[in-house]
């Protein structure tokens, strides 16, 4: 995204990102293997107390932290998203926190887990780096982050047919910072974290069949991402603090 302003882009986008990142098909279908996956993450970290989520939207990933019983604080750059996230969320276990991620307004060691969901990928490498150092400086000792990737990978063996849907659907040009499971999994163990699985979430094979039921594809998507995660559009990294 260039040297994009972030604050005033996700300000006027807010409005209409729901529907443009989860009202397609695939858009929704993405969402349910993404909350499958982080239920499934968040069982490493028992009964988490605190949780911080970063970079929220308008809301992703709050419903599955909500349901741990933890107090879960929603921090984003942009007030905008805040409010569209409040409103579809509500306030119940939620507190909602303007703050830029790469100086998050929290001591060290606040958090029982830390999560990031399609954020990284908006800076190059050497970001991605200084934001997952952020995030582990306000983890507890044991806490667990939780965080994804835009994968090299699966874009590789899909880059044709994926430049002729952007066409045909008059996408705007891609700027996506893509990582490979190594460069991940390299920059996660800098932060003095160690790396414990790694999921594939979304994958295009999954757009071929739009006709078979939600839930047969849910199960198809998760069991690519387990098998198969260099297909994958996107990997999430599990991650525990010493």
């Amino acid at each position: 995204m260039g040297n994009i302003d972030y604050q005033q882009f996700y300000s006027e986008e807010a409005s209409r990102y729901e529907s443009t990142r989860y009202g397609s098909p695939y858009g929704r279908l993405f969402r349910l293997l993404q909350r499958r996956a982080l239920r499934e993450a968040l069982a490493a970290a028992g009964e988490p107390k605190r949780i911080l989520d970063v970079a929220t939207g308008t809301g992703q990933m709050l419903p599955v932290f909500r349901e741990t019983g933890a107090m879960v604080v929603a921090s984003d750059l942009t007030a905008a998203m805040l409010a569209e996230a409040r409103h579809g969320i509500g306030d119940d276990d939620v507190g909602y926190c303007v703050g830029d991620a790469f100086s998050l307004p929290y001591g060290d060691g606040q958090f029982d887990v830390v999560a990031s969901s399609r954020f990284l990928h908006l800076f190059d490498l050497a970001s991605q780096q200084l934001l997952l150092k952020e995030m582990a400086r306000v983890l507890k000792p044991g806490g667990l982050l939780i965080v994804d990737f835009y994968s090299v990978h699966g874009r590789r063996w899909a880059s044709l047919p994926m430049a002729v849907y952007r066409l045909l659907l008059r996408k705007r040009p891609e700027n996506d910072v893509r990582v490979t499971l190594e460069q991940a999994r390299g920059m996660i163990i800098a932060c003095g974290l160690q790396p414990l699985h790694t999921r594939g979430l979304g994958n295009f094979l999954l757009a071929l069949m739009p006709w078979l039921p939600i839930e047969w594809r849910c199960r198809w998507g998760e069991w690519l991402g387990r098998r198969f995660v260099r297909m994958s559009e996107q990997f999430l990294v599990v991650s525990r603090a010493p």
